[in-house]
């Protein structure tokens, strides 16, 4: 209000005066209020909340917002799963009319198509109940297709819809895993008419030479986020004199020790724009790549990997997000985390390994005392430092509706409990905040939504809490790894779906038992004992950072993944398309090699040559 110049009295006025004067002043402040509508809801007196809502679309209705808002405000409205009566008059509002009656012009067509799409096209980030899942993904695909009947030519990705609109990332979340692959195909028929240029197949790939060049190393490009871990420790067993390696960096270097391992561990980085899909495109088709290794969950991934820009294109360490995709080729994972019928779920093909796919850093963790965590639970939880800390360290959006009936249970079973999330100030935070006071009633009294730590804070966190809570039916996974390495014993439900036993497998791989509950009622008898009986806590926990050891920078797992992308290229090199690589065999039968191709060996001798 100060900033605004408004003079006001604070003593006397509501929260929901408050908004409707500032947004007097400043239409665009509506955003602030469309980021915290669930905790207005809550907190505010539904009569209060009512007018609140009116005035603001009274407001809204009169202002001129500018284009970049009104997408904006549309793809909240949708991504924060906001009252759906107060987003489809939002987005009416927001849309585009002619002033005149008359013809509409492109541009306000094209304006009109970006809201109708984010409006249609955004499932929310943290579902707001069990049971409408599957219709979510269905009124998806159905919207996908009814788009797709009158398409509209756009600009490209990001500049349309904005680097927000991840709606890959939301359907995965929302649980319906085996229907995900064709969610993912009709966004790409969409996509595909609404920005043709990903549509696009690089011109090395496209003249079908397979004709190996002597001396010629295979160019194998790794494209992911620069924070993203675990995975630049792998291109230590790609053999230099048969692989050279790049990385392809959306957007400037990061600041991270991740960041920094990628510029070291390869040969050439790239940088291509984050906020330009199409310069990208062609910036990676100039590469001339004969394979790319992506973790597209992010926008300035994910549309790219929707052309064809190698001859090989593979997704690790994330989920499969671009299964579904035409040139969508392999799924690179380890094989006791995946669902034994991996066909139920997946379109690509699969590279399912023996060893965990992954890099995991070696990082030494220091001991922290009884004083300093009881220091840091004071700090964080004040009074309620006392009772016993129930974590939940994943993100919001896997914090699915499937888990409400236990957290009540829990709180109920233990009047001491305090249940604690992080990231409370993630927008998405707000929505699941809503749906648990919701289903928890006066027992939220005894949940906390901690805000976004820093990483001594964390670590420490985990340490000092009595119990951590894995998510369900989606676990954790590289969470899982840190907390293993940590010694953080953690109470894990598995489901076998894909990203639903990843903290079970890990605890069986390296030895663990006791931690892994077969139905929700020994989860929280599981949970209980971790938090009550802190002999047989650290007992377990020492026992996790003494077994963790197989797991941190393994070289069996450097070796399974080369020997895989190998094997792969040397598959494409015969002229086969790619196949399922299960404990180290191709799955498929295989049509004769084509004399062309040169083996594996002969191509290394002649390079080294």
């Amino acid at each position: 209000m100060d900033e605004l110049s408004i003079s006001y009295d604070y003593e006397n006025r509501s929260v929901a005066d408050f908004y409707i004067k500032a947004m007097q002043s400043d239409p665009l402040i509506a955003e602030a209020l469309i980021l915290n509508y669930k905790d207005l809801q809550r907190i505010c007196a539904a009569g209060s909340f009512d007018g609140l809502i009116r005035k603001v679309l009274e407001i809204v209705g009169r202002a001129q917002l500018p284009s970049h808002k009104a997408r904006l405000f549309t793809f909240f409205c949708r991504y924060l799963d906001l009252d759906e009566s107060f987003a489809a008059t939002l987005r009416q509002m927001v849309r585009h009319q002619s002033d005149d009656g008359g013809e509409v012009s492109d541009a306000l067509k094209k304006d009109e198509r970006v809201i109708d799409m984010l409006f249609q096209l955004t499932p929310p980030m943290v579902p707001s109940a069990a049971g409408q899942v599957e219709a979510q993904m269905h009124q998806f695909i159905d919207a996908c297709n009814f788009l797709a009947l009158s398409p509209i030519e756009l600009a490209e990705p990001i500049s349309d819809m904005s680097n927000n609109w991840t709606p890959w990332q939301q359907l995965f979340c929302l649980g319906a895993i085996d229907t995900y692959n064709s969610a993912v195909s009709a966004l790409e028929s969409l996509a595909f008419k609404t920005w043709p240029k990903l549509n696009h197949t690089a011109l090395h790939v496209s003249d079908g030479t397979l004709r190996p060049v002597p001396g010629r190393r295979i160019r194998i490009g790794f494209m992911v986020h620069d924070s993203m871990p675990m995975m630049s420790g792998l291109l230590s067993g790609l053999d230099p004199t048969l692989f050279e390696t790049v990385f392809i960096r959306p957007g400037k270097m990061g600041l991270s020790r991740a960041a920094r391992d990628w510029v070291l561990r390869s040969e050439r980085v790239v940088e291509v724009s984050d906020m330009d899909v199409y310069s990208a495109i062609d910036v990676i088709a100039a590469e001339q790549l004969d394979i790319i290794v992506s973790g597209p969950s992010v926008a300035s991934v994910f549309f790219p990997m929707m052309a064809r820009l190698a001859h090989l294109q593979m997704v690790l360490l994330e989920p499969n997000w671009t299964d579904g995709l035409t040139n969508a080729d392999y799924y690179i994972s380890w094989k006791p985390a995946e669902p034994v019928d991996v066909g139920k779920f997946y379109r690509s093909k699969v590279a399912l390994l023996e060893h965990p796919p992954y890099y995991i850093e070696r990082h030494s963790v220091d001991e922290i005392t009884e004083s300093t965590k009881a220091e840091l639970r004071q700090r964080l939880f004040g009074p309620g430092a006392e009772g016993r800390i129930y974590l939940c360290a994943n993100t919001p959006p896997k914090i699915h509706p499937d888990m409400d009936g236990m957290f009540r249970r829990l709180l109920e079973s233990d009047p001491e409990a305090t249940l604690v999330f992080l990231r409370g100030e993630y927008p998405p935070s707000k929505t699941l905040r809503f749906r648990l006071h919701q289903r928890l009633g006066e027992l939220m009294n005894r949940v906390v939504f901690l805000r976004t730590l820093t990483q001594v804070d964390a670590h420490s966190l985990l340490l000092s809490v009595d119990c951590c809570l894995d998510s369900f039916p989606l676990c954790g996974m590289s969470s899982s790894f840190d907390a293993a390495m940590l010694g953080v014993p953690t109470v894990t439900l598995p489901r076998e779906m894909p990203f639903g036993k990843w903290t079970a497998t890990i605890y069986k791989h390296i030895g663990v038992s006791g931690l892994t509950a077969r139905d929700e009622d020994e989860y929280l008898q599981i949970a209980h004992r971790l938090a009550k009986d802190p002999v047989w806590r650290n007992a377990l926990g020492a026992e996790l950072r003494q077994k963790a050891g197989p797991l941190v920078e393994s070289a069996a797992s450097v070796g399974a993944f080369a020997e895989f992308v190998a094997r792969s290229w040397e598959r494409h090199q015969a002229g086969l398309p790619p196949a399922d690589w299960i404990d180290g065999s191709w799955q498929a039968p295989a049509a004769p090699v084509q004399q062309s191709a040169a083996p594996i060996e002969s191509r290394k001798a002649a390079a080294s040559a």
